[in-house]
């Protein structure tokens, strides 16, 4: 079954990822993170174990497929279709804001689980809840600049040779082990 740019499912699945199951996994992080909110200390414990696994997710998953982007997908696409060059920017711009904000949310789940007095808990709480809903929000407009103008333009600007050449290109990476 072919996809965007002539690529096999497959194919494209590497170079996109699964943004279905990153958007839901976002939820999953939102819903976690208003649970931590108002759920209170006796669930604190549970919802801080949940938060710091779908950050876990974040960090290995979308680490690799940022990288993925940055090594392979986003130079041959600059490169072969230069009106995408301050797209691509954007794009990796938005991935380093991921990144440092990613760690951030990290560092604020930490501070939270040695919190004792209730005031500065919640001081913690409302920023953790804040990097949050920055992340889920910068991550849902990400996937969705990448699916409907990026890779939606390089379908139509790419020539079919070209396309066998990114494909030929994403294989070569996986085979190397990303």
């Amino acid at each position: 079954m072919a996809s965007r740019l002539g690529i096999p499912k497959k194919i494209i699945d590497l170079v996109e990822g699964d943004s279905g199951e990153t958007i839901e996994e976002t939820r999953r992080l939102q819903r976690i993170l208003t649970n931590l909110c108002y759920e209170g200390k006796p669930s604190l414990g549970r919802n801080l174990k949940q938060a710091r696994q779908a950050l876990a997710l974040f960090s290995r998953d979308l680490m690799e497929h940022m990288d993925f982007e940055e090594k392979v997908t986003f130079p041959y696409l600059g490169t072969h279709v230069p009106k995408l060059e301050l797209l691509i920017s954007l794009l990796c711009s938005e991935h380093d804001e991921f990144r440092r904000n990613l760690r951030s949310l990290d560092f604020w789940l930490k501070e939270l689980a040695e919190k004792e007095d209730g005031r500065n808990r919640m001081t913690v709480l409302e920023k953790v809840k804040e990097l949050g809903t920055f992340l889920a929000y910068l991550l849902q407009n990400h996937l969705l600049e990448e699916s409907e103008i990026l890779y939606r333009v390089a379908d139509q600007e790419l020539r079919p040779d070209e396309k066998r050449q990114l494909v030929k290109r994403i294989n070569e990476q996986n085979h190397r082990g990303r």
